[in-house]
């Protein structure tokens, strides 16, 4: 059985922060006053057009830890303020996921789906500590291995490339876990001089508003989390599971469409039959780098086989095109294997991740799940066993007991969940939901990982955080939200779910 690193995106404690802001009391009459020190209009280049007016950005100095409160770091902040002239007292906190990604990086991909809400409410992005502009812990990997995860070729590479990341992040990587980040957004709402706040995460976001709920849960009016990724998901363990059933749903929605059936056959068949050819006799493909735009050569394995399905599997257009890809691959034509790898690693499809901050989160709280599940092989590739080794040598956090228990909360809670996410579906959500008092668990079933940006979730979204509740006719829509057809010519496109 194979090896290969990938990416896994999937996206405590009530310690005492301390802020330093110079000018700042405690007196919450100077709310306004607070903020405009500490926020100034962003800065951009002569030749940018900023996507929201208005925007302010700034920096909040943290310590690193409590016991060390002269060691401090930054946090990179971005509000875009609300349009109206009166708006609501909470604004909408915006968490990424990754782990490891910049909440600022993806501020204009949700420009649309918060539109509703700016009308009236703050919008504001923090750079989790560790990822973005706040103190970044960043990994240097040769940018070939980072197309789509690993070739096998590479694995050893990288491996000694993280091994070097992480003795030079030693010193700092066990500050930056979901407890310190959790004590950070405290630290920002109480800078900001909001009494309560909104707040929405994607993915690993999610886990860090579990955290928020279970320690702050008087700081929160209501949260919005989309792609339930709890800590007893254990990544990188699930992934195998997850992504063999996501890719098995593709495969039964071809097959019981008969023009797809016809034409492109068992997806999984075909995905395993490319993968054993391909460990058995590695090709090399030719793409168009997503930046330059030159012809730039990649080695196709298995192991990269197994991370261009996976990724694609995220993806509602990508995962269109899967059938079609995967039925080529196995008679040895990788054109649109290629195409697909060409697009998914476009930088408008790439998380940028703060590497040495996505494997502290997983080598530290994924790998204390207790009792860890047994890791699946997905096209014959285990895609945990290099991350395993990695988290043998990468420094270690303490990371208390209680941050594995179910969080219990009575805050008003979205659960969004998309029944094709091939990392965090619907049943985790359900997990999570057990312990909510007051939660609407949606999902829907044409969406992958990441319902917000999808149909009519926005719609959801913005009456939820207005209400903190979802009305039966405003949940319904999302059942509008319907896989697509797999790819065929024209002519033969089947009834059978969404069309582009």
């Amino acid at each position: 059985m194979k090896e290969s690193i990938c990416v896994f995106l999937w996206c405590l404690s009530g310690a005492f922060v301390s802020v330093a802001l110079s000018g700042c009391d405690k007196n919450a009459g100077r709310d306004q006053l607070r903020s405009a020190e500490l926020l100034a209009p962003c800065e951009r280049k002569a030749d940018e057009t900023p996507l929201v007016s208005g925007a302010e950005c700034g920096y909040l100095t943290v310590p690193l830890t409590r016991e060390q409160p002269d060691n401090t770091i930054e946090l990179y902040i971005k509000r875009w303020p609300a349009i109206s002239a009166a708006p609501e007292a909470d604004p909408l906190f915006v968490i990424a996921g990754g782990p490891g990604q910049s909440a600022t990086d993806i501020a204009d991909m949700l420009a649309g789906s918060f539109y509703e809400l700016r009308k009236k409410r703050d919008i504001v992005f923090v750079d989790q500590r560790g990822t973005g502009q706040s103190s970044p812990l960043h990994c240097e990997l040769s940018e070939s291995n980072q197309l789509l995860g690993h070739s096998a070729a590479a694995t050893e590479e990288s491996i000694a490339q993280y091994r070097k990341c992480a003795n030079t992040l030693a010193d700092r990587a066990p500050h930056y876990t979901t407890t310190a980040a959790v004590d950070d957004l405290e630290a920002v709402r109480q800078a900001l001089g909001y009494s309560r706040i909104n707040v929405w995460g994607g993915s690993y976001g999610t886990r860090v508003i579990l955290a928020y709920l279970a320690h702050y849960p008087q700081s929160l009016r209501a949260v919005v989390m989309d792609g339930l990724a709890p800590v007893q998901l254990a990544m990188p363990y699930n992934i195998g599971a997850e992504a063999n059933r996501a890719l098995q749903r593709v495969a039964d929605q071809c097959l019981a469409l008969p023009a797809c059936a016809e034409r492109y056959g068992d997806s999984v068949a075909a995905a395993e039959q490319a993968a054993s050819r391909l460990r058995a006799a590695p090709v090399t493909l030719s793409i168009d780098h997503p930046l330059t735009g030159l012809a730039t050569p990649l080695l196709l394995d298995d192991s990269k086989l197994a991370g261009l399905v996976r990724f694609s599997l995220y993806d509602r257009l990508a995962s269109r095109l899967l059938p079609a890809a995967l039925s080529a691959a196995a008679q040895e034509d990788y054109r649109l294997v290629a195409s697909l790898i060409t697009r998914i690693s476009d930088s408008a499809h790439s998380p940028n991740l703060a590497l040495g901050m996505h494997m502290t989160i997983l080598c530290n709280e994924d790998a204390g799940v207790s009792p860890r599940p047994s890791s699946a092989d997905f096209l014959g590739v285990d895609l945990a066993a290099p991350v395993a080794r990695i988290c043998e040598f990468w420094p270690k956090a303490d990371i208390a007991p209680e941050f594995y228990q179910p969080v219990q909360s009575d805050v008003p809670a979205l659960l969004l969940s998309g029944e094709r996410d091939p990392i965090t579906p619907p049943r985790w959500a359900g997990e999570v939901a057990e312990g909510l008092s007051n939660a609407t668990v949606l999902s829907a079933a044409g969406a992958h990982h990441g319902v917000t940006q999808v149909g009519c979730s926005a719609r959801v979204i913005a009456e939820f955080i207005a209400e903190t509740h979802v009305g039966d006719n405003t949940a319904a829509c999302l059942k509008n939200i319907k896989p697509l057809s797999p790819y065929l010519s024209a002519p033969e496109q089947e009834q059978g779910g969404e069309a582009l």
